[in-house]
C-alpha cells in the first residue's frame, strides 16, 4: 500500500480507518502501522484529526489487536509453535519475553515483527492476561505517541 493511498484513506475515513487498520495490522496482516500513525500525526498537525482522539483510537485499537493475537496464541499455541518455531523473530521474541517479561511487551512495539510475535508468544507461554494487557496499553500509548509525534513534526516542515 502506497503512502498516498494511506493519506487518502485517513483523510476520508479518519478514526475508523486508524482503528480498523491498527487492529488488523497487529493481528498480523501486512498493514504498515508506523506509516499509518505517522500520516495520522500529519493530519493532526493540519487540523483534520484531533491529537486526543487519534492517540485514544490508536491505543485502543492496538491493544485490541494485541489482545486478539494473545487469545489466538493461548488457544492455538501448539499449532502456532509448530508453524513459527524456526523463524528468527519467534525465537528472539520468546527469549526476550523469558528474560525481560513486561519490558519485552512494552518495548517490543518498536521492533517490527517482534511486536506481532510477542502477543502470540505471551499467549502461548500463559502470561497472565491482566498483567499482559496493562503492559500492552502502556506500550501502545508510548509507541503511538512516538509515531503520531513524528508525523506531527514532519507536518511543520511542510
Amino acid at each position: 500500500m502506497a503512502v498516498s493511498q494511506i493519506e487518502q484513506l485517513v483523510s476520508e475515513y479518519g478514526y475508523f480507518i486508524i482503528f480498523a487498520s491498527m487492529v488488523l495490522g497487529l493481528i498480523g496482516l501486512p498493514i504498515p502501522d508506523e506509516i499509518l500513525l505517522t500520516v495520522s500525526g500529519y493530519f493532526v498537525r493540519n487540523g483534520h484529526l484531533t491529537y486526543f482522539l487519534t492517540i485514544v483510537v490508536a491505543t485502543l485499537s492496538s491493544s485490541l489487536g494485541m489482545a486478539i493475537s494473545y487469545m489466538i496464541g493461548k488457544y492455538s499455541g501448539k499449532l502456532f509453535t509448530k508453524r513459527f518455531q524456526h523463524r528468527k523473530a519467534y525465537t528472539w521474541a520468546q527469549k526476550c519475553i523469558h528474560r525481560y517479561g513486561h519490558f519485552a511487551v512494552i518495548f517490543g512495539y518498536y521492533i517490527p515483527g517482534v511486536r506481532h510475535m510477542t502477543s502470540y508468544i505471551t499467549g502461548i507461554m500463559g502470561m497472565p492476561f491482566k498483567f499482559y494487557m496493562i503492559n500492552v496499553v502502556i506500550g501502545a500509548f508510548l509507541w503511538g505517541n512516538v509515531f503520531i509525534g513524528i508525523g506531527y513534526f514532519l507536518g511543520i516542515m511542510e
